[in-house]
């Protein structure tokens, strides 16, 4: 497997490129690896189908999408000496789109994958909060993309302080993850019972972890030799596009 290197606060990292792991395994046939690789990307492909697409239709070409792939092998083709898999998985998603023997299947086929379960309502929920209605089915599936990112990166980051016992914790903190709440920092901190000073060292830990989990789970999407800040300015990009 390969690694990457990148420069954070406390030097060299190396992150294990654990997605393309995956990707490789549902390639070589893993059910279990696509399902995961399902479960991950789903919503930045629906977001593309429904741009141009009803709700149910895009529901069923989401689900015929990936059970697609796993019928035929597709994700065998992607190669992380090739670039990013954002790029191949978009790839994939227009030809599918543009293939009408594969709509009337994924149609007659309504189920998909058994072990992906999407959930209609969420998914146009999160269809909804697109900025504009003008924007392309790409655009649409790059701030999918970003945003699934992002999610996955504060699933992790629950999750650590789940683990030590903090969960109360981490409900004030990731109110401060975004933009300067510096004002609200004292009444938070009295919320939680203790010294402003020590809840913004929990503060600057937190976003310091943050950070770290976000590189890991982007370097896990790149290609060889793609570069994780490149990648970091994109998606921050991506995010500020009204």
């Amino acid at each position: 497997m390969n690694n990457r290197t990148s420069l954070g606060p406390r030097g060299p990292r190396k992150f294990e490129t654990t997605h393309w792991k995956v990707i490789l395994d549902a390639g070589g046939g893993s059910r279990e690896a696509l399902t995961t690789l399902c479960t991950i990307y789903w919503h930045p492909i629906y977001t593309f189908f429904r741009r141009t697409r009803s709700a149910e239709e895009a529901l069923d070409l989401t689900q015929g999408f990936f059970a697609r792939l796993l019928e035929t092998g597709g994700v065998a083709a992607a190669d992380p000496t090739r670039g990013r898999f954002r790029n191949w998985l978009l790839a994939a998603a227009r030809n599918y789109r543009s293939n009408d023997d594969d709509r009337a299947r994924a149609r007659k086929r309504g189920g998909g994958i058994a072990h992906l379960s999407i959930d209609a309502q969420s998914a146009e929920e999160g269809y909804r909060l697109e900025p504009r209605d003008d924007i392309t089915p790409e655009d649409s599936y790059e701030r999918g993309w970003a945003l699934a990112l992002l999610g996955r990166t504060l699933h992790r980051l629950r999750d650590d302080y789940q683990k030590r016992g903090q969960s109360a914790l981490f409900d004030k903190l990731k109110r401060c993850l975004s933009g300067d709440n510096d004002g609200g920092y004292r009444d938070i901190a009295a919320e939680l019972g203790m010294e402003e000073a020590s809840f913004r060292q929990h503060v600057f830990r937190c976003k310091h972890r943050y950070g770290a989990l976000l590189e890991e789970e982007v370097a896990q999407t790149l290609g060889t030799g793609d570069d994780i800040e490149e990648e970091l300015c994109f998606l921050r990009d991506v995010l500020r596009r009204r």
